[in-house]
């Protein structure tokens, strides 16, 4: 395993791969197999490690929000499903009401039909 740097000269960065060296069964030759490590920071020239496109590894606290705490992540979403799960038993109920307000009116439809069937 080495280090190997290789210079772009389209945009002017250095990146920095891991290379591999093995040998190839079917093609009877070595080979070898990169993997991007990082780029060269061209101010200080220290390697800057990089995702596996070249863009910066994210770091943890992205992943767990401002503050780095899953458990405070966890607490909001909490609430949030809280809120909605008083949101829709309010709805059911006034749903429920909705149900027997309706019918009320389509009974008394019924009524008002059949009166004025008979005459």
């Amino acid at each position: 395993m080495s280090i190997v740097k290789c210079y772009d000269k389209r945009t002017g960065t250095t990146y920095c791969y891991e290379s591999i060296n093995y040998w190839d069964k079917e093609k009877k030759k070595p080979a070898s197999k990169r993997t991007l490590i990082g780029k060269i920071d061209p101010a200080t020239g220290e390697m800057v490690p990089t995702g596996g496109r070249g863009r910066p590894k994210k770091k943890a606290t992205d992943a767990a929000g401002d503050d780095g705490s899953y458990k405070s992540k966890f607490e909001e979403v909490s609430r949030r499903l809280d809120k909605c799960r008083e949101e829709v038993k309010s709805l059911r109920s006034s749903n429920a009401e909705l149900k027997a307000e309706n019918d009320q009116l389509r009974q008394a439809l019924s009524r008002i039909h059949k009166l004025s069937e008979v005459t």
